[in-house]
């Protein structure tokens, strides 16, 4: 089981009751700060090895991949009023900002990355399988 949260005493619970830490939706540094937090309460708790470390990020790739992340993000999180249009404009929709944000989770050590597609289109996952490949 992996445990996400946002707050340190959330995600301590990973050593007590999980085998990973899950991070939705942060920018890869806040996720490994996070992420340290989880280490240490393993270490802390007398478990072998590390806890698992897996992160989900959206992306869009495309024509009007911004504006379709945008309209998508907004609409999902509309109910945090404004930092809903901060998280918008922080979507990766261009290839190059797409393997950035790949590689800077990769730079933090996640052993898993979910990638969540904010345009409905099934092109969506070609485009991600041709930039990874």
């Amino acid at each position: 089981m992996l445990i996400g949260g946002y707050v340190e005493a959330s995600v301590r619970r990973v050593a007590r009751w999980g085998e990973g830490f899950v991070s939705g939706g942060l920018p890869p540094d806040a996720a490994r700060r996070l992420y340290d937090v989880a280490e240490q309460a393993w270490r802390e708790a007398g478990r072998p090895g590390r806890p698992r470390f897996a992160a989900g990020t959206y992306w869009a790739l495309g024509p009007d991949a911004a504006a379709k992340a945008a309209a998508y993000i907004t609409h999902y999180y509309g109910y945090l009023g404004p930092a809903a249009e901060q998280m918008a404009a922080g979507v990766p929709s261009t290839p190059d900002a797409v393997r950035a944000m790949i590689r800077a989770f990769e730079d933090v050590g996640v052993d898993e990355l979910v990638m969540w597609p904010c345009a409905a289109e099934v092109d969506q996952v070609d485009r991600l399988a041709e930039l990874a490949g």
